[in-house]
């Protein structure tokens, strides 16, 4: 019965722990590859631990990336929100968390997303996109500063990288 007990409560990591950098957790499956883009991170020389359809309580499946010696910015936190609402940043020192919270999505988001609408300046002229944000439902709706459509976040399938 003690080993059945001792199975059950233990504990395993799936993705190794990182002594410095920061960790994005709680990241909807399928969509750390997008964020990894979104903050471009591949070409900047850190070792990146990625964790995809790992288990979560909160998500049926979650994606997870850490960042070795890597400390997020806000305005990449801001980016995070668009396409990881749920998602939380872990700031690591020493193998521990220093810092935890959770994205908060920004009022506007700028260079991030591109619009959907073809008859919009932004698809024909050197124009940067601007979106205004805000949740909807279980949803954010983005609203384009220039031709003034509503999209969700889902049927964005353009992203500024």
């Amino acid at each position: 019965m003690e080993i059945i007990d001792r199975i059950e409560t233990k504990k395993v990591l799936s993705v190794a722990a990182i002594d410095e950098g920061t960790v994005i957790d709680h990241i909807p499956a399928g969509k750390s590859i997008l964020l990894l883009r979104l903050l471009k991170l591949k070409n900047k020389g850190h070792q990146i631990t990625l964790g995809l359809n790992l288990p979560s309580s909160r998500l049926k499946a979650k994606d997870l990336i850490k960042i070795k010696d890597w400390e997020i910015t806000s305005l990449e936190a801001a980016k995070i929100a668009i396409i990881a609402p749920v998602a939380t940043i872990n700031i690591i020192h020493d193998y521990k968390v220093f810092h935890k919270y959770a994205v908060t999505l920004p009022s506007t988001i700028e260079h991030t997303v591109s619009c959907p609408n073809p008859c919009c300046i932004t698809s024909y002229e050197h124009t940067p996109c601007y979106f205004y944000v805000k949740p909807h439902k279980k949803e954010i709706l983005l609203t384009c500063k220039y031709c003034e459509q509503s999209f969700y976040q889902s049927d964005i399938k353009n992203y500024s990288f």
